[in-house]
């Protein structure tokens, strides 16, 4: 075994690209810094070890610079980021840093690799080890000491076997983590979506992890185990004062249930209005969690906009997917949404595993209906992500699906529901943008809040990506 002690450590940490996953509509969405690989990074050098974070997508470095920036650096460890859909990235390039040196020690860390640690280094023969679960205490417990039989939350080739170790435990308390290391990533290059104004200095916070639900489509329980932690106020407003202070203006909160502990969130709202901290954000929201209340305290406090989780228009689906939503809260609580001020985005899945034509149309048309209501709704293809209920049910059937590049959100259907065709899937994705998103309602609603040039190129660019897409929908939908 290879024992390192408290050597200093040169580590590179690697983003992977993530535009494709958004497949027929990438050029319509934005991509987030990795908060992860900012929390590794800051962990890593609170005991002074030498890291350096790329994202080769942000910062446009292909192949040929990632090769002078190993030469250059000279890393010991490469750390790489990666969802489902950029698996075989990283399998190449995984592959690329081995040729160019076999010692530098290979690790992937994500909620792929945490779902399918085993198969992972099968599949890439080049990959020395898997971290499982958070990362920031396995990085460094490897870059300190890299005795591996004895970390927790790691799988790793022992000649021709592969060792799976026993799983690390949560972090409970976040706040014992450093700060994000802000200044690992150019920030500033970092875009939001096609329909946020260009001209913010835009950005996003986790401030809390976890979700106590558990819908048969999501993945997240394959890493925070439904255990829903949060940081302290206090640091929360560290955090929104640093950002304050580095001049972003606008921040988007990634959290999977922001508004689970309402008191929480009051106590945030509150500390902002008393610092008169003027700044927008945005946060992630559930239909059932929300009320007038909290809603209208998080406008008073800079909330912009909340995205909801909707799912599906049909309560037959709800029910079967474990959502815990009826079609009515639904209704409700966009409502609610929209006439305290707030814009409402929204998101919803077609072609999940008990779908039919009735329950898709039942979708689109409950979608319809909420446009007098939305500020922007998002439709995408049911993906059986490894680590979710959605993947147990089609790995039974033996349905499972591979190829790991056909994990986009928006191209073709990966899984085809009983009774349906792909074709008829295609169909429906193409009808559903129609519908929903040429529909005098909501371009009425895109034309009044115009407000400047750039509100202007971003949805006239926003509808010729649209039109391109529903195009490729049809013809996929009758070849």
């Amino acid at each position: 075994k290879r024992r390192i002690g408290k050597i200093k450590m040169k580590i590179l940490l690697i983003d992977s690209p993530q535009k494709s996953v958004y497949g027929n509509l990438k050029e319509a969405f934005s991509k987030h810094p990795n908060l992860g690989l900012m929390h590794i990074s800051a962990n890593l050098k609170k005991e002074e070890h030498d890291i350096r974070v790329i994202d080769p997508e942000i910062q446009e470095i292909n192949i040929d610079k990632l090769k002078d920036i190993i030469n250059s650096f000279k890393p010991n460890i490469a750390g790489f980021s990666s969802m489902t859909s950029t698996i075989p990235w990283v399998y190449s390039t995984v592959k690329v840093v081995k040729a160019m040196n076999q010692k530098i020690i290979t690790i992937l860390g994500g909620y792929h690799a945490t779902a399918l640690p085993e198969r992972t280094l099968k599949e890439c023969p080049e990959l020395d080890i898997t971290a499982m679960g958070e990362g920031e205490y396995t990085l460094l417990e490897l870059a300190n000491n890299m005795d591996k039989d004895k970390i927790k939350g790691i799988a790793f080739r022992d000649g021709k076997n592969i060792v799976v170790n026993e799983k690390r435990p949560l972090l409970m308390n976040l706040d014992l983590l450093p700060m994000p290391d802000w200044d690992c990533l150019p920030l500033e290059k970092y875009k939001p979506h096609l329909h946020r104004s260009k001209s913010l200095k835009w950005t996003c916070v986790a401030l809390s992890r976890g979700c106590p639900y558990d819908c048969y489509f999501c993945s997240s329980k394959i890493i925070n185990q439904r255990m829903y932690r949060k940081h302290s106020v206090e640091r929360v407003m560290e955090i929104f004062l640093e950002l304050k202070k580095r001049g972003f203006d606008y921040i988007r909160i990634v959290d999977d249930e922001f508004a689970l502990d309402q008191q929480w969130v009051h106590s945030i709202c509150d500390r902002i209005i008393e610092n008169r901290l003027e700044i927008k954000w945005d946060c992630n929201g559930r239909i059932n969690l929300v009320n007038k209340d909290l809603l209208t305290k998080m406008k008073k406090a800079g909330c912009d906009s909340v995205f909801y989780g909707c799912e599906s228009g049909s309560q037959e689906i709800l029910d079967k997917m474990n959502k815990k939503i009826t079609t009515q809260q639904i209704t409700e609580t966009v409502t609610l949404t929209h006439k305290v001020g707030l814009n409402a985005d929204l998101s919803w899945i077609i072609g999940n595993y008990w779908d039919n034509k009735e329950t898709i149309m039942e979708t689109i048309n409950l979608a319809k209906k909420l446009n007098k209501y939305a500020n922007n709704q998002y439709i995408n293809f049911a993906i059986p992500l490894p680590g979710s209920l959605f993947w147990e049910l089609v790995a039974k059937e033996n349905k499972a699906c591979y190829d790991w590049s056909k994990y986009t959100l928006q191209n073709e259907p990966i899984y085809i529901p009983k009774n349906m065709t792909k074709q008829e899937l295609m169909h429906l994705m193409s009808l559903a943008h129609k519908k929903i998103f040429m529909s005098p309602t909501l371009v009425w609603n895109k034309l009044k809040k115009i407000r400047s040039l750039d509100d202007l190129t971003s949805n006239i660019k926003g509808f010729f990506i649209l039109n391109k897409a529903i195009k490729q929908w049809k013809g996929k939908s009758s070849s």
